[in-house]
C-alpha cells in the first residue's frame, strides 16, 4: 500500500518550492546593489567627521563663555550652568550617535 498525497499537499509543496526559489533569486539579485555603498559609506563618514568638528567647535565656545562669565563678570554656577548643560549636550550630540549606530 503506498501513501497517495493529496492535491493540496501538492500545491503546499508548490507554494513551498516557489517561495524558496523567489528567496534564492533575490539573494542573488541584491549583491549588485551593495556595488554603490562604497561612495554612501565615504560620504557619510565625512558628514560625520563634519558635525564632529562643529560639536567641539561649539563645546569649547561654551566652556570659554562660561569660564569667561565666571573669571570676569564673577558670575556663578548656577547662572551659566545652563551654558555649560548646552555645550556638553550639543558637542556630545555627534559622539553620543555614533556610538549608538555603531
Amino acid at each position: 500500500m503506498q501513501f497517495q498525497p493529496s492535491a493540496s499537499q501538492h500545491a503546499k509543496s508548490r507554494k513551498a518550492a516557489l517561495l524558496r526559489l523567489i528567496a534564492a533569486v533575490s539573494a542573488l539579485t541584491s549583491a549588485p546593489a551593495f556595488a554603490q555603498i562604497t561612495k554612501v559609506d565615504t560620504v557619510m563618514t565625512n558628514v560625520q567627521n563634519l558635525l564632529i568638528g562643529i560639536a567641539v567647535t561649539v563645546f569649547t565656545i561654551a566652556i570659554l563663555w562660561a569660564a569667561y562669565k565666571m573669571a570676569f563678570q564673577h558670575a556663578k554656577w548656577s547662572e551659566i550652568s545652563n551654558i555649560v548643560i548646552g555645550g556638553i549636550l550639543a558637542g556630545g550630540a555627534p559622539g553620543i550617535a555614533a556610538w549608538l549606530i555603531n
